[in-house]
């Protein structure tokens, strides 16, 4: 009831892109943070984040499929972005990719400037590079605004 007037889009994205990372432990060590979404999802419901989202992202994340290990493809897929905040916002987007020489993502554009309620397309980029080993790829596409983070996606990548 807090935001009568968000779309069933908005309040999932809401509830995944505002989840909290970093807070599972390995079982093996107990110490390091597990920060794989094939393992944690998106992280930890919050719901104080949800209810104060800023921005839906729909889809909620993306998954580029398998791509063979030789082919040196590139693959692109589309988010639309919603500003959910009562003012004009600016939004910008990072890639935090943990694995060097791997995969490499790329967004377009970098930022956008959102009115309330209005709704921009970013793309998000995939380059798997000819003989990459087998693997499962991921990154994390992250969205600041005023130098906070404010929202994440994860993507994913199966390189056979």
């Amino acid at each position: 009831d807090a935001h009568p007037t968000w779309t069933a889009p908005d309040v999932r994205s809401a509830i995944v892109n505002t989840a909290v990372r970093g807070v599972l432990k390995d079982a093996a060590t107990g110490a390091t943070f597990v920060d794989n979404p094939n393992i944690v999802g998106a992280g930890l419901l919050n719901a104080e984040n949800a209810v104060g989202a800023s921005i839906s992202l729909d889809p909620v994340s993306i998954g580029y499929g398998a791509v063979p290990s030789g082919s040196g493809q590139t693959r692109t897929d589309e988010i639309a972005v919603k500003n959910l905040r009562g003012g004009s916002a600016t939004f910008t987007f990072a890639i935090d990719d943990p694995f060097a020489g791997g995969a490499s993502y790329t967004i377009t554009p970098s930022s956008v400037t959102l009115a309330p309620g209005a709704t921009a397309t970013i793309r998000v980029t995939v380059s798997v590079p000819r003989g990459f080993d087998t693997t499962n790829d991921w990154a994390w596409l992250e969205v600041f605004s005023g130098g906070e983070e404010v929202a994440h996606a994860a993507l994913y990548t199966r390189v056979k």
